[in-house]
């Protein structure tokens, strides 16, 4: 039997160790667009904060693809042909080859979300995004030399409270612009968890803007210099678009398979509606609830996919949604579903240390079914 793996994050690592584990005669190929082998995307920040080391960012041993036996391949997977059991995948070099299997494992990610109203600045050379250790050693190179004095970060989720707290960690005057109050951290706290939020950044010195960015005016040498929206004006260096998150599903456009919106539908074992092919990670959505965008759960669909090819017991995967994260000296759990009609919720506001905590529970039927 041979697999082939597109991607080789969370889920396309686990499921290699998962077949390795009771199967040593497969052919098991990988095709990456990444350079640099497994790493742990959500670590980037940490890494800007000086947390944790190009080496401690490595999510495999430096021999796990020789160890494992996997052939891998830097390219790019353009498309996907389930009657032929071929994909074709681009090479550095820009030329195309073809690659047969008897199981293929779709687990090529995302990539971030850049708005029709930010893509005719994506040129400039110091607006960016945050995906790659790429885009990570680059930024780190700029702010060791002193090149960013004043930021400018877009968005209210996760990333880009993250980012603010870097800039600010290494010395960089910091402005945040949201649409509105309510898309600070949206699917994550409610308001008076984002007031709280709200109230410690800008004790930190973060400037918050409710505005939307109208204009983002750059000199002769295409440097940044000033971010305009309807309500502010800022004079800026840098730029850093934090609006979220999309599939890297192209390469099935014309496979096929069933799609959820942009994600490959798939069953609880991360078969698509091809019995040949599976996906799992940012790329999948289980049964249309959607893509969790997270480490652990995209890991655990990787090793429930290398059992189902190898047939193995098959594991129940998880649903739950979870999100934690340290910002300033707030630590942030959330769990499960904190809006359900009808529910009973316990809120609970208690000084911590001298600062301020709060604490949410959310019971419908009986149950804990979300807190924050």
């Amino acid at each position: 039997m041979k697999v082939l793996i597109l991607g080789d994050g969370a889920t396309g690592t686990a499921a290699v160790e998962e077949i390795r584990r009771v199967d040593a005669g497969s052919e098991v190929v990988m095709i990456a667009d990444e350079p640099n082998p497994s790493y742990f995307r959500a670590a980037l920040t940490n890494y800007l904060l000086g947390e944790l080391t190009d080496r401690q960012l490595q999510a495999v041993a430096p021999d796990f693809y020789h160890r494992h036996r996997v052939k891998r391949f830097f390219g790019r997977a353009v498309q996907v042909r389930p009657e032929q059991k071929q994909v074709v995948w681009q090479r550095p070099d820009g030329g195309q080859s073809v690659e047969q299997y008897d199981r293929l494992i779709i687990s090529t990610g995302s990539r971030p979300r850049v708005h029709n109203a930010y893509a005719k600045y994506m040129h400039l050379p110091w607006v960016r995004t945050l995906r790659t250790l790429v885009d990570a050693k680059e930024m780190e190179d700029r702010l060791q030399q002193g090149l960013i004095q004043s930021a400018v970060v877009v968005g209210g989720g996760p990333l880009a409270m993250e980012w603010v707290a870097v800039m600010l960690r290494r010395g960089v005057d910091v402005h945040l612009f949201l649409r509105k109050k309510q898309s600070l951290m949206r699917d994550v706290l409610d308001g008076v968890a984002r007031d709280l939020l709200l109230a410690r950044m800008k004790q930190e010195g973060v400037h918050v803007h409710i505005d939307e960015i109208q204009h983002i005016k750059s000199d002769a040498s295409g440097n940044v210099v000033e971010v305009r929206g309807l309500k502010s004006s800022v004079k800026a260096d840098f730029v850093g678009l934090a609006m979220g998150v999309e599939p890297n599903s192209e390469c099935v456009a014309d496979s096929g398979l069933r799609m959820h919106r942009q994600w490959i539908m798939t069953n609880e074992s991360g078969q698509t509606t091809d019995h040949y092919v599976y996906a799992g990670g940012d790329v999948a959505s289980i049964r249309e609830r959607g893509s969790m965008g997270l480490w652990g759960p995209a890991r655990k669909m990787g090793i429930l996919i290398g059992r189902h090819i190898t047939k193995q017991t098959v594991m129940t995967p998880p649903y739950t949604h979870y999100f934690a994260t340290r910002l300033y000296d707030l630590d942030c759990v959330f769990a499960g579903q904190l809006h359900i009609e009808g529910a009973e919720v316990l809120a609970q506001t208690t000084p911590n240390e001298g600062n301020w905590g709060y604490r949410r529970l959310v019971i419908h039927q009986g149950l804990l079914v979300g807190f924050l």
